[in-house]
Order: C-alpha cells, then sequence, then structure tokens
C-alpha cells in the first residue's frame, strides 16, 4: 500500500468495492485504529483491491470474460462466484 494512502481511504475504498452502500452519516464500519490491522490482513486488502484494478483492466481492454491463456470463455457461474477470475477451469494453476 502506498504510504499516501490512509487508512480511512483504505476503509472507504474497501466498502466500495464489497458494494455496501454508503450510509447517510458514513460509512458503517469504523476503523478503531491501526493496530487491529495485522499485516496479513494489510497484504489480503492490497491482493484484494490489485485484483479489481486487474479485473477493471481487464474489462476496460475488453479482455474480461476471457481466458488470460487460451482466450476462452470464462463461465458464467465461475465469475458469478469470483468477478476476479483472469482464467478458465482449465487454467486454475495461472489464477
Amino acid at each position: 500500500m502506498s504510504s499516501t494512502r490512509s487508512l480511512s481511504t483504505l476503509a472507504i475504498t474497501v466498502r466500495r468495492v464489497s458494494g455496501d452502500p454508503p450510509k447517510a452519516s458514513g460509512y458503517s464500519i469504523r476503523l478503531q485504529s491501526v493496530a487491529e490491522f495485522t499485516n496479513e490482513s494489510v497484504a489480503a486488502i492490497e491482493s484484494t483491491l490489485n485484483g479489481v484494478d486487474r479485473a477493471l483492466e481487464r474489462l476496460r481492454l475488453g479482455a474480461y470474460r476471457k481466458c488470460q491463456v487460451c482466450s476462452e470463455p470464462i463461465d458464467d457461474a465461475d465469475l458469478e462466484a469470483n468477478p476476479l477470475l483472469a482464467n478458465c477451469r482449465s487454467h486454475p494453476e495461472l489464477a
């Protein structure tokens, strides 16, 4: 995570990515302190945000529903289960 991204910005980003709508008084989850975040949880959030960025780039390029390895369509049910998938079932090791 870049040092310029504040914890509150990260919380808002995660809430937006998760699809939870904002409430009138702001976002429903308040972060109590930086100490609540472990290195693993920050790494997991970063990984998810990076996956979203990559999926949005594939969408922009017109390659979102195509396997990056064989260019075959990714099954709709698989994308419903995980919208960040980049590869079909034949190439899961490269996901």
